[in-house]
């Protein structure tokens, strides 16, 4: 393309309250808005909880969409998370409309099949205009929900549809790609484009100012405490280790966090256990580097953007072996893999690293090299790279034509 492109993305959630999702999008969306290729990128997106900031790039437009249902990220239920998805496709095809009359873009994108793609789907058929959508993870396959597009019919159907409309289908791992191929089958191929992370500038700083002991070994985990990520399980190999010097950190926050308390006083671990709750980049990069071993217990990751960053932070890996994180993570080089939902293996590699010092810091440091090729000012060019080959298609007139406008059930038969 000869002029810079103009992006529209469609997105369900954004910080400041938001998953991995969200976050990985925003720090894209300021990556596009320092390239020359690109003249202006409008995000629609749903406000669920705080105010989301006006952005300091002029390139950058946020059309925040208020919530059905205000998020609180220690409360969650299963009608939540359908109704709030639901009301936002509508939200967005409306919003769509009116930033489409304004301005012709040249690419949508859409983050999440579901809901994001569905408003994406219809206001591509609508416009003419090339349909990226990009598959992240729950959108497509959440082992621990009844209404996980994978086995629930309709969203099933719903997600397939999408895909079938899209003319560029991104998935955030291989371990994606994979479980959209098998579980949807689109048309067209679907490209493993990893999201990478974003290093942040930070004061590194003592335990103590920290609270945390001097000479303790700690482990950490930074996730949101949902059952997916399974923290049972490890707070279950911690109780199976005897030696109280090895104590966990557990940064996040999460509808489960007060049962897993209760498990933790069950399981005579509670005081090993420090729950920081809710913290800052800065403070959440501040205790990576002040810990000794990163844990990730999860039953699937899409990618496993917190990994990468224990990784930068030059930490070694004990992980689960189910999931996106194992695009870079390999068995005995720079992690330690183990099944997921078992607290007998999570236990042992935890302590065969806390015994094997020189293992430990070898892989400490090859995670330090292997994170520097998985950042976000990487990954964000090879995604406009896929970008301008759609859209420059787009432009010569090579997409689908548009029918004519109809409701959005109709757009999606």
């Amino acid at each position: 393309m000869k002029k810079p492109m103009k992006i529209l993305v469609i997105v369900n959630e954004y910080p400041p309250m938001a998953g991995g999702g969200g976050k990985f999008t925003e720090a894209f969306v300021k990556e596009f808005a320092r390239s020359k290729e690109v003249s202006e990128v409008c995000v629609i997106t749903a406000e669920t909880g705080k105010k989301i900031p006006t952005p300091k790039e002029k390139k950058i437009k946020i059309i925040p969409l208020r919530a059905a249902f205000r998020r609180n990220p220690r409360k969650s239920n299963s009608i939540n998370r359908i109704l709030t998805p639901f009301v936002f496709m509508f939200q967005a095809v409306k919003a769509g409309r009116r930033e489409l009359k304004r301005k012709r873009y040249d690419l949508l994108w859409s983050v999440f099949s579901v809901p994001s793609g569905v408003a994406g789907s219809v206001l591509s058929r609508e416009s003419g205009i090339p349909h990226a959508v990009t598959t992240i993870g729950t959108d497509v396959y959440e082992p621990t929900k009844w209404y996980s597009p994978h086995r629930n019919l309709i969203y099933g159907w719903i997600v397939r549809q999408v895909l079938k409309r899209a003319h560029l289908i991104t998935a955030i791992s291989e371990d994606i790609r994979k479980k959209v191929i098998r579980y949807f089958n689109p048309d067209r191929p679907v490209i493993t484009a990893h999201i990478g992370f974003t290093p942040f500038p930070f004061k590194k700083v003592r335990r103590e100012k920290l609270g945390l002991e001097k000479n303790a070994y700690y482990l950490i985990y930074v996730n949101r405490i949902v059952p997916r990520k399974g923290h049972k399980y490890l707070l279950e190999a911690l109780s199976r280790i005897k030696d109280e010097n090895i104590k966990l950190i557990v940064v996040g926050e999460g509808p489960e966090k007060e049962k897993l308390r209760e498990l933790a006083k069950e399981l005579h671990v509670e005081k090993r256990v420090v729950w920081t709750g809710y913290v800052s980049e800065e403070k959440k990069w501040q205790h990576l580097t002040a810990s000794d071993l990163y844990v990730s217990s999860s039953l699937h990751e899409g990618f496993g953007i917190n990994i990468l960053e224990a990784m930068h932070a030059g930490l070694p890996v004990v992980s689960t072996n189910k999931g996106g994180q194992t695009d870079f993570l390999e068995e005995g080089k720079n992690a330690l893999l183990v099944a997921p939902k078992s607290p007998e293996e999570l236990c042992s590699a935890i302590l065969k690293l806390r015994k094997d010092n020189k293992l430990a810091k070898e892989m400490a440091k090859q995670n330090k090299e292997k994170a520097k090729a998985l950042t976000t000012h990487a990954c964000a060019n090879n995604y406009l790279r896929l970008f301008k080959r759609i859209a420059l298609n787009g432009q010569k007139g090579k997409q689908e034509r548009p029918p004519r406008r109809t409701g959005l059930r109709e757009r999606l038969i």
